[in-house]
């Protein structure tokens, strides 16, 4: 078998989708070659063409998860939410932070298909707060939610199982931390944050490594997104916490 291989600097090279599959195309017939995937060069140029409207967005997501934590507090304080049992406190907390992971979700920052945002911030603060039962739940609408974009939204599918996971995963273990390591109380401060900064090193690894059949897309989307996601959802459950 013969084969050929190109290997580019894509960031640096304008117009480099076009060159590789001219190349393909004019050596096609004569080796057994294949473009097995491609980026868009607009895609991976280090700005990224994102709108300063996106940043606003994503920092609004995580704003409003720590508004919600003041406001189901004023609720304990000052209303009959006071009254309720806990279980059913939870399940309404968990489905408010449910709510702000879908928001987080819609309003973020777009990327090849998927959005950089805050969304795990919401569970991870559910449960590491308010309770067990507030976490798994709000886990569970934020992920589910992020499994079924795939559906209005195809190009969102490469990080779909990822994501959805993760955002779940969150809730989860984030109710497990508060019940077995807090003594089922509200974690502190820089606990908080470690735990919301490990919890986004997993999501960005599951997205490399649930996408091994394109690794050079899943490398370019982690090493954009990393920085801002970790920062941003440690610091949106860091400041809830306080």
């Amino acid at each position: 078998m013969r084969v050929y291989s190109l290997d580019t600097q894509l960031d640096k090279v304008t117009g480099v989708e076009k060159v590789m599959l001219d190349i393909h195309h004019a050596v096609k017939d004569e080796y057994d070659a294949k473009i097995v995937g491609t980026i868009p060069f607009d895609g991976i140029r280090e700005e990224h063409h994102i709108q300063q409207d996106e940043y606003i967005k994503f920092i609004s997501a995580a704003l409003l998860n720590v508004v919600l934590v003041i406001g189901v507090y004023f609720l304990d304080k000052k209303t009959r939410f006071k009254n309720l049992k806990r279980i059913y406190k939870e399940l309404i907390i968990g489905a408010l932070f449910g709510c702000s992971a879908i928001y987080a979700s819609l309003f973020g920052v777009k990327i090849w298909g998927a959005t950089m945002n805050v969304r795990d911030a919401s569970p991870i603060s559910a449960g590491l707060i308010f309770g067990p039962v507030a976490g798994i739940v709000s886990g569970f609408i934020g992920g589910g939610f992020r499994a079924l974009t795939v559906l209005w939204n195809p190009d969102s599918a490469f990080t779909a199982v990822a994501c959805s996971l993760s955002t779940f995963l969150a809730g989860v273990i984030a109710a497990v931390l508060r019940k077995f390591m807090f003594d089922d109380k509200k974690a502190g401060w820089a606990p908080a944050i470690g735990i919301a900064l490990v919890l986004e090193v997993f999501h960005m690894l599951m997205i490399f490594f649930t996408n091994m059949d394109d690794a050079v897309r899943a490398f370019e989307f982690v090493k954009v997104c990393t920085l801002p996601m970790v920062l941003g959802n440690g610091l949106a459950v860091g400041i809830a916490v306080l």
